[in-house]
């Protein structure tokens, strides 16, 4: 499987020095070497390379003339490489990323919106069969490890609505709390 990357590497064996020049080039070799089994030197390599690689650009972005959406698109890459976070969160990422590259495809992208857009109105949908949180219903449940878990439950909602607002976006979470509940009598 590794073989494909050997056209990366020059007569030393080692990763071709030229490479770091394509921020491209080294973000989806980045991607690829997070998709390595143990034992492939090849992509461990690459993925020592390409982690160096990204953070060095980032680090002199002025004098790379690196464009802003690239800049954070390494960033994003390095906190949270695209195979490891969450696809539904990834996706939309990546999309945000992808509008603003000049070499994208208009049709993919187009294709990408629409599809991301459809399943976000599934979810919608299936979220519309639950009831409204309401902590008062806490008292409802029938077991105290029920209670403990809802109260958890809506902590973390409680915690993600404060994270969301740092962002300036508040009613993402809330919107969420209030759609989503447990789909059983007690709460409806």
């Amino acid at each position: 499987m590794t073989d494909v990357f050997n056209k990366f590497k020059g007569s030393d064996g080692k990763l071709k020095e030229e490479l770091r020049s394509n921020i491209k080039g080294i973000m989806s070799l980045y991607e690829a070497a997070h998709l390595r089994i143990h034992g492939e030197e090849t992509l461990e390599e690459a993925l020592v390379f390409t982690t160096h690689h990204p953070k060095e650009m980032v680090e002199h972005a002025a004098t790379n003339k690196l464009s802003a959406h690239l800049i954070k698109q390494a960033v994003h890459a390095l906190e949270q490489p695209l195979h490891t976070g969450i696809p539904r969160v990834e996706t939309r990422h990546f999309i945000s990323f992808y509008e603003k590259d000049e070499d994208r495809d208009e049709i993919l992208l187009r294709f990408a919106k629409i599809d991301y857009s459809m399943v976000q109105i599934l979810h919608q949908q299936e979220l519309s069969h639950f009831c409204k949180w309401d902590i008062s219903a806490i008292d409802k449940l029938p077991a105290d490890f029920l209670k403990l878990v809802f109260r958890f439950v809506i902590n973390v909602y409680d915690e993600i609505e404060k994270e969301m607002s740092k962002d300036g976006r508040p009613h993402a979470a809330s919107y969420t709390k209030e759609r989503v509940c447990f789909s059983t009598p007690i709460f409806s």
